[in-house]
């Protein structure tokens, strides 16, 4: 089988070695175990909890100790404070909801880009109209990917418009699906100086194990991620960081009514809590445990913070390079200005008849040549940068690609 190139991560990841095997010995272990006592033992405590034989049977799940682990392993990846809690949900879809009735309980008029994630922007103007609140879309996408915007530009667009609109909260992407890194600590601190900021949000899904989360600097109040792209667990499953203290009790009196409510439908969610504070209903709904498991084998995975530093290095180094190789194609790589460049490459065919051709047409066409990439209408395609550098043979199979398709 040929060997694809896959630089399609912010799309899903591909899931890692550790987390397929923790998987897969989670398999094993329901396909023997079912529900039993020692499957409960083991969720709770890990297999330290467990008979001898459980340990020799499943080694892969060697690394499970339990949620509270888990939740503190992941507070480590986000740079997260290990005293602010953090929620799992199957469906990152009901930590928006909660994140939307959050910020308009809170604020009056919302502020967000035009860089948010399109189902998130729909939960967010859902919420606003319920809440007959307000909310002011700033434009940046075209100033950034077009006209070249620099930080500096984008952080005093997005700040005027926040006095001018009279905003007290915000909603925000650190990293756009399209490879924008917005400098949100630096936004949010320059406001708090002069207007008052009510409640922050932000969208990490691009964030999170993909660039280097800073939330321990308390400039958000709640921070959404999730397990399929660059974190590479492959099973989806949300996360929601607290991001600062003042909103502890806040959150948790919201969550507490929309899931008494029925606002928030998540089992996972609700049987953590459960867990949590020892009131765990025998009749609730079947809850699906697998995504902790591939999440937990791709914690084992992520190396030392030292070995997170090469890899950023790494998708800078093959980001250049790829960017190079793309246009001695024939294609335009949008290039970032530093401050707003990620390990994400956006760039555009040359020809006005590519441009026109179907987008999973386009697709399909790199991946018969041995790419995996996404594409956009207008001819764009977007390219995650892999965390090891791209060798000659890769290199070879990319400019071919490019080449042909063109």
């Amino acid at each position: 089988m040929e060997r694809l190139l896959y630089l399609d991560t912010a799309r899903i990841g591909r899931i890692t070695p550790g987390a397929q095997r923790a998987f897969t010995d989670y398999s094993a272990l329901v396909g023997q175990e079912g529900g039993s006592s020692y499957f409960e033992r083991f969720l709770r405590h890990g297999l330290v909890d467990c008979p001898t034989w459980m340990k020799d049977a499943y080694p892969a799940l060697s690394c499970w100790n339990g949620i509270s682990s888990l939740k503190e392993s992941l507070r480590s990846l986000a740079a997260s404070h290990p005293d602010l809690p953090v929620l799992l949900s199957l469906r990152t879809s009901q930590l928006m909801k909660l994140a939307a009735r959050l910020m308009f309980r809170r604020c009056d008029n919302v502020l967000t880009t035009d860089l948010g994630w399109p189902s998130y922007s729909i939960t967010l103007e859902a919420e606003r109209v319920r809440s007959d609140a307000t909310t002011t879309t700033v434009s940046v996408k075209n100033a950034v990917l077009e006209r070249g915007a620099t930080e500096d530009e984008v952080v005093e667009t997005i700040c005027r418009a926040y006095a001018e609109s009279r905003c007290d909260g915000l909603f925000l992407s650190a990293v756009s699906n399209l490879g924008v890194r917005l400098p949100i600590a630096r936004i949010v601190r320059r406001l708090e100086q002069a207007h008052e900021v009510r409640f922050v949000v932000v969208d990490g899904a691009q964030d999170f194990c993909h660039l280097t989360p800073d939330i321990h600097e308390e400039y958000c109040d709640f921070y959404l991620a999730g397990c399929h792209k660059w974190f590479q667990a492959c099973h989806p499953l949300g996360l929601g960081f607290y991001g600062r203290r003042r909103s502890i009790g806040f959150i948790e009196n919201t969550l507490s009514h929309m899931i008494a409510g029925g606002d928030i439908d998540d089992p996972l969610l609700r049987y953590i809590r459960e867990v949590e504070s020892a009131q765990v209903n025998g009749y609730s709904e079947t809850v699906n445990f697998g995504p902790l498991f591939s999440c937990q084998g791709a914690i084992a995975d992520r190396g030392s913070a030292a070995d997170r530093i090469e890899h950023q290095e790494n998708q800078r180094q093959n980001l250049d390079s790829v960017a190079q190789i793309v246009t001695g194609a024939d294609w335009k790589p949008i290039l970032l200005e530093a401050g707003l460049q990620t390990g994400i490459l956006l760039a555009q065919a040359s020809d006005p008849e590519l441009c026109r051709i179907e987008p999973s047409v386009v697709r399909e066409s790199f991946r018969n040549l041995g790419v995996g990439l996404s594409t956009y209408e207008n001819g764009y395609v977007r390219l995650s940068m892999p965390q090891s550098p791209i060798g000659r043979e890769d290199a070879s199979r990319l400019r071919h690609a490019f080449g042909l398709v063109a």
